[in-house]
């Protein structure tokens, strides 16, 4: 309602949000903060991320990968905060870290992105990170970033067409899980099974369940399925069926153990071929045909 009103009365004002990525942590990704809202009530989608402390040089790719297939817009990057904290200390980045977190997120379809323009004089820890001095030169930092921006500004007629080549695999964004278990476990999974992908050269695009209501798995040869205890049960079916169908799928025995409500479902049993005999603890006890684990 707020985007309508604004493009009434000022059409050609570009309507933007600015939230954390989703992948940040599980402080930020709940289900109000989900990008596929955001389809219909924006322009231009913005997301802040802190590639650092969590997510790494993958962390701005990750987030684009997965605005990418659910809002099928312009991308605008920005971020608060490349410094790196260990413990408590925070160590400064260095230039070369700056192409490492955006040349990949380019290439993937980014359509720019900001940095604050920190100085010496906001406080002790903007030290670290600062781009500009409080006189207006640029640090050294300030300078690799106006190298990048540069880059991309020669590259745009090519980088405006950037997105991933042939892509034949999906990553499943576990939203049932984290809605059930607010913690940052299955978004580490989520970024592990990322940084494995990538690792391996493998395209991927990161989907959720909107995608796959919508129908969209029928275009992946694989997908995989990262710390996803809990499934809904439309979205376990429709895992089962891509499987019978010739799909391949990467999971866990423990994928679908509940579904999104928290109630034990063992919704991929069958697809996996195996049946769940007892609990012990913190593990499972399944039958897999004449052996057992």
């Amino acid at each position: 309602a707020v985007y309508k009103m604004i493009k009434a009365s000022s059409p050609e004002t570009l309507v933007t949000p600015k939230p954390i990525s989703v992948a940040q942590d599980a402080n930020c990704a709940n289900s109000g903060n989900d990008p596929w809202l955001w389809r219909d009530a924006c322009d231009v989608y913005g997301f802040d991320f802190y590639p650092m402390n969590r997510g790494g040089y993958h962390a701005a790719a990750l987030g684009v990968d997965f605005a990418r297939t659910q809002l099928e817009k312009k991308l605008c990057c920005t971020e608060s905060s490349i410094v790196e904290v260990v413990g408590q200390c925070v160590a400064p980045p260095k230039p070369l870290e700056f192409n490492c977190v955006y040349w990949p997120a380019f290439l993937r379809g980014l359509g720019g992105c900001y940095w604050y323009e920190w100085f010496a004089g906001w406080s002790p820890q903007s030290k670290l990170f600062f781009l500009a001095n409080q006189d207006g030169s640029l640090t050294e930092n300030g300078k690799e970033v106006a190298r990048i921006a540069k880059g991309v500004q020669t590259l745009a007629p090519v980088l405006n067409f950037a997105k991933p080549d042939d892509v034949q695999t999906a990553l499943y964004f576990p939203w049932e899980q984290i809605d059930q278990q607010p913690d940052n476990t299955s978004i580490n999974a989520v970024h592990a099974a990322y940084k494995m992908l990538c690792q391996l050269q493998i395209p991927v695009d990161i989907i959720s369940y909107h995608n796959i209501r919508r129908g969209d798995l029928s275009k992946y040869k694989a997908l995989v399925l990262p710390g996803s205890r809990h499934l809904s049960k439309d979205i376990a079916s429709a895992v089962g069926s891509f499987v019978k169908n010739g799909g391949i799928l990467v999971a866990d025995m423990d994928s679908g153990l509940y579904d999104e409500t928290h109630k034990e479902a063992r919704s991929l049993e069958q697809v996996f071929g195996i049946k769940h005999l007892s609990d012990n603890d913190s593990f499972g006890s399944y039958s897999l045909g004449s052996e057992t684990e």
